[in-house]
């Protein structure tokens, strides 16, 4: 197993300090018991078992024993988790299917969509541009990607960007499936969590809980509650 850290740009609304990271011990668990089949769309609405895609499946090598990608269709291949209630994502496990023929995803890029958005980003140092993250390799059969800081989501989507033989895997999603656990502290004044102890602030309201009041006011977010790079 390899595992990777992605540390995603933190919210200009944090500029006056940093984010309090959470301990694993929290909204850090697999995701898969409450997924089903209605909330998974892919690339390749002609396969069967898209099930068959959760970390771990298919002793059996039903199907291959994960999912693929259509090769002969589109040269796009992605596969989307849609949470209705939202939820907190702070890590993804990629895995080679379980026939072991070799087919199996080297590189991906993912994208989200923030809980009370309707705009897609990347997980990327610039949220508009796709961002290669190595996934796996000949002699790696699962791959770890933490995202630090975690993000609260509706949508989550693993694009594979290259592949060994056939664009096929498994995987699962680290996490809460209340995303509002990802800020314990709780968001104030109206505010939303969008990401990890991080608020989205309305009016004039700014602080990582959005619990003070500013005369002046100062642009917390953008209008779509994009996460912006920190510096």
């Amino acid at each position: 197993m390899s595992s990777s850290f992605f540390v995603l740009p933190v919210l200009a609304l944090l500029s006056h300090g940093t984010f309090a990271a959470l301990p694993d011990s929290v909204c850090k668990t697999s995701l898969w018991n409450g997924i089903t089949e209605s909330m998974i769309k892919t690339s390749n609405p002609s396969a069967r078992h898209v099930m068959n895609a959760r970390l771990d499946c298919c002793p059996d090598k039903k199907d291959k024993g994960g999912w693929c990608g259509d090769t002969h269709g589109s040269p796009d291949h992605w596969i989307e988790v849609d949470f209705p209630q939202g939820a907190g994502i702070r890590g993804l496990v990629i895995q080679k299917p379980q026939d072991g023929h070799g087919e199996y995803v080297k590189t991906i890029s993912v994208q989200f969509m923030l809980v009370g958005t309707s705009q897609w980003q990347y997980l990327s140092s610039d949220p508009t541009k796709p961002q290669e993250l190595n996934a796996l390799s000949g002699t790696t059969d699962t791959a770890t990607i933490t995202i630090t800081p975690g993000v609260a989501v509706s949508k989550f989507k693993i694009n594979i960007l290259s592949f060994n033989r056939s664009p096929c895997l498994r995987f699962d999603l680290l996490g809460c499936s209340n995303y509002k656990d990802l800020c314990p502290n709780t968001c104030l004044n109206g505010g939303q969590c969008i990401a990890e102890n991080q608020c989205s602030c309305p009016g004039n309201y700014n602080g990582h809980r959005c619990e003070n009041l500013s005369t002046t006011y100062t642009a917390q977010h953008t209008d779509d509650h994009r996460i912006e790079q920190f510096f």
